[in-house]
């Protein structure tokens, strides 16, 4: 039996102080060291809840998540180990020291690569200059599982369904979504207990509905770069074809490398933003469960 992959998550919490980008450091006393927010996950927690308790139990931030940044892989004394990470979003908040962190500190890029002891830290913080160019985000959902039941009420969810959506109540919030946008009722289901979680509505778009075309789904990407213009975070529920032809048209028009996927029920494609046009983009086909026992439960970062 092989050695257990010990899995971490964390993130490089930004913001931007009179013109300048700053990132959140701490310093761990046990280990002597200046690092980037990280922890260990807790078992059946899913990698993006791993990032943002760490961060939020290190820092005291509450973080806004952003695009995946670059996974470190290296032997620890507990065994080979994975932690991932993401850019996020944030700003002071009630920092307590604690035997874990003493001390959380803004610093700018510059100087944390500096200060930073573990040169494996660098190239996570190197690759958030991109992503603090964000204005705008679309998180791209594919409808939950439906019942196949014919006495069943059209669009009800099955039991892997349900689970789905409860994923998405748990996990999406951390991206600090504003707006709730799905096709048709068959995909509100989907989107029901997130929007009674942030407390929000489920909009209808009239431009999704004729991509959701019934013979041939449209792959123009006219409606998700209009929602990208307008800043600020929106949630999209709907079907597999229009969300795989979308993601095509947007990539060739912005040149953006991704790895081609058929998205998976229940999944995201979380896509970033600047000027309306597309600079990345993340796909977590498996938003339920852990990570996998060989760490790699969803697509690695886009190259734009």
């Amino acid at each position: 039996m092989g050695a257990t992959l010990v899995q971490a998550a964390g993130g490089a919490v930004w913001r931007h102080d009179d013109g300048m980008t700053e990132v959140a450091v701490v310093h761990r006393p046990r280990h002597h060291d200046w690092s980037l927010p990280k922890g260990k996950s807790i078992r059946g927690e899913h990698p993006l809840d791993t990032a943002c308790r760490e961060v939020r139990e290190e820092t005291g931030i509450h973080p806004v998540l952003g695009p995946r940044l670059p996974t470190q892989r290296y032997r620890s004394p507990a065994g080979d180990k994975i932690v991932r990470f993401w850019a996020m979003s944030g700003q002071d908040a009630g920092f307590i020291p604690t035997a874990e962190v003493d001390q959380t500190i803004w610093l700018p890029v510059p100087t944390a690569r500096a200060v930073l002891t573990h040169q494996r830290d660098v190239p996570v913080l190197d690759a958030l200059a991109r992503a603090t160019t964000v204005d705008a985000v679309v998180l791209l959902v594919r409808h939950a599982s439906i019942t196949g039941r014919r006495a069943a009420p059209a669009g009800s969810l099955d039991a892997s369904g349900r689970r789905q959506a409860q994923a998405l109540r748990r996990l999406l919030p951390s991206f600090a979504p504003s707006r709730l946008l799905c096709a048709d009722d068959r995909r509100r289901d989907t989107l029901a207990p997130l929007a009674t979680r942030l407390r929000l509505s489920v909009a209808y778009g009239d431009d999704l509905r004729e991509a959701c075309g019934r013979h041939r789904p449209r792959s123009n990407p006219r409606l998700i770069r209009d929602l990208a213009a307008d800043g600020g975070t929106t949630v999209v529920a709907a079907p597999g074809p229009v969300i795989h032809n979308v993601i095509g048209s947007l990539t060739r028009d912005d040149a953006v490398a991704l790895m081609p996927v058929r998205p998976q029920k229940g999944s995201l494609w979380a896509l970033f933003f600047h000027r309306a046009r597309l600079i990345g983009a993340d796909y977590y086909p498996n938003l339920v469960g852990p990570a996998a026992a060989d760490g790699n439960p969803y697509a690695e970062p886009a190259a734009a």
